[in-house]
C-alpha cells in the first residue's frame, strides 16, 4: 500500500464563498493517466488496491457539511472508493478523529454523480489541517481516469 501525494497540495482546489459569510465550496481533483498513474503527484506508479490518494488538504477550521463525488471519467472495473480524511501532521484527535471514509464508503468507480453515502456522518469541524483522501480497492488502475470531490461547508476557524 502507497500514499500518493499530488504536487502543490495546498493550491490544488478552487474556493468560492458569499463574500458576508462562511459559506465554502472546495472543489478537489484526481486525475489518473493512461497507464493509470496519478498525474501530478509525487508517483509515476499505477495506483494498487489498497493505495491512498491525497487529493488536497482541508484547511483546520473547516466545518465539513457535505461531499459530492464526480467521476467523470471510470475506474478500472470493479474499483470501489473511499473518501476521507487524516491529519497533515499524522497526530490524531480524540474529538474528531481523522477517518477513511467519512464521506464516501466503497463508492463505485462508474461514472456519475455520487452524494456523500455515510449518511450518519454529522457535521464536523476540522480542529487542524487535513488531507482529502481517497483509498483505492477492488482492482488496481491501468488506464485514465478522473474523480472530482466537491466539498461544502463552512469556515468557522480553529477553536
Amino acid at each position: 500500500m502507497a500514499t500518493i501525494t499530488k504536487n502543490r497540495i495546498r493550491h490544488s482546489n478552487a474556493v468560492s464563498g458569499a463574500p458576508y459569510g462562511d459559506a465554502t465550496c472546495k472543489v478537489y481533483s484526481l486525475e489518473l493517466n493512461s497507464s493509470g498513474a496519478c498525474k501530478d503527484s509525487n508517483s509515476t506508479s499505477a495506483v494498487q488496491i489498497g493505495d491512498v490518494v491525497r487529493m488536497g488538504v482541508i484547511p483546520g477550521g473547516t466545518q465539513l457539511v457535505d461531499e459530492l463525488a464526480i467521476i467523470s471519467d471510470a475506474f478500472a472495473t470493479s474499483t470501489t472508493l473511499d473518501i476521507g480524511f487524516e491529519y497533515v501532521d499524522g497526530v490524531d484527535d480524540a474529538k474528531v478523529p481523522q477517518s477513511a471514509d467519512y464521506f464516501n464508503d466503497a463508492v463505485s468507480g462508474t461514472k456519475g454523480r455520487k452524494p456523500m453515502s455515510n449518511t450518519d456522518s454529522r457535521p464536523i469541524t476540522l480542529p487542524k489541517d487535513a488531507y482529502l483522501t481517497v483509498t483505492f480497492a477492488g482492482a488496481a488502475q491501468s488506464s485514465s481516469a478522473a474523480l472530482d470531490v466537491v466539498l461544502f461547508g463552512n469556515i468557522k476557524g480553529i477553536i
